[in-house]
């Protein structure tokens, strides 16, 4: 039981390893950015700086994920997440884009924790949403249809995070729309790889 924790545990670090590296190479992009456009949708989620603790529950999803996922789907969430850190770097590389951020005063223990998530972040990685990806792949890696309860807690939480996204507007629906493609993709292929590698073994 210990060996198969440390082991979920490292592929959560390495996994999450990438998402950082891609975060941290983002700070050095130069040059002019594509603003991202208000969609309908956006304009029916106003800002409040409330979502910040839905946002910031993403950070718990994970390791929840990698901890309580089937073992099976452990590997295969680490290569997805890889995966769309790659798929979502190459964008913020080749096409770096931004979003007109509200201006925000305040005083709460919701606008310092905002606050202090503005400093670590970055203004240049908008499309695809890498939160979206991410979350989407810890759905996908949790849901189960024989557990269908669980499941669709698991969908509205993703959904809640989805929802604190754009309303924290920290993206906008296009970057979360394009994110939740990048996850799905990303973790089809990641499955269809473990599936593949393990049919040769058997081989």
């Amino acid at each position: 039981m210990q060996m198969q924790f440390k082991k979920r545990l490292w592929f959560m670090l390495v996994g999450w390893s990438g998402v950082g590296l891609v975060y941290g190479s983002t700070g050095f992009i130069s040059g002019e950015k594509w603003i991202i456009p208000e969609l309908w949708l956006d304009q029916q989620i106003p800002f409040n700086v409330q979502g910040i603790w839905l946002y910031l529950s993403f950070f718990l999803v994970v390791p929840f994920t990698f901890l309580y996922a089937p073992v099976s789907r452990i590997k295969p969430a680490m290569m997805a997440v890889l995966c769309s850190a790659f798929i979502s770097g190459v964008f913020f590389v080749l096409l770096p884009t931004t979003i007109v951020y509200p201006q925000v005063t305040g005083d709460s223990v919701s606008h310092w924790v905002f606050y202090a998530l503005l400093w670590i972040d970055t203004e240049q990685n908008c499309l695809p949403s890498l939160h979206a990806s991410i979350t989407v792949i810890c759905l996908l890696a949790l849901w189960s249809n024989q557990k269908r309860f669980l499941s669709l807690i698991y969908l509205i939480i993703s959904l809640a995070i989805g929802f604190s996204i754009i309303q924290l507007r920290r993206h906008l629906s296009i970057d979360v729309g394009a994110g939740i493609l990048v996850g799905i993709l990303s973790y089809v292929v990641a499955i269809k790889f473990a599936r593949a590698n393990l049919q040769q073994r058997e081989n």
